[in-house]
């Protein structure tokens, strides 16, 4: 069963990394010499996963804080309205 588990989070991981690297991500070598998803080794495609998942929690993070000092600002020009 845990053989099983590893395997199938294993290939959601592969699949995952081969999306990223069809989108542009990753070492895709040089003009003369380009490079294919079956040219990474196990760690590029780990790295690919990792990186991108940083990335999204990095950015959910910052979105966060954008939304909620926005929030603070909005209230805050509530209560100082101009008036003439």
């Amino acid at each position: 069963m845990a053989k099983l588990l590893i395997a199938e989070r294993n290939a959601v991981v592969v699949d995952a990394a081969h999306y990223l690297f069809d989108l542009g991500r990753g070492d895709h070598g040089t003009e003369e010499d380009p490079k294919t998803f079956t040219d990474l080794s196990d760690a590029d495609r780990l790295t690919l996963v990792t990186d991108h998942q940083k990335q999204v929690i990095v950015d959910a993070a910052n979105t966060y804080v954008s939304n909620r000092d926005q929030t603070v600002a909005r209230e805050a020009a509530e209560d100082t309205k101009h008036t003439l």
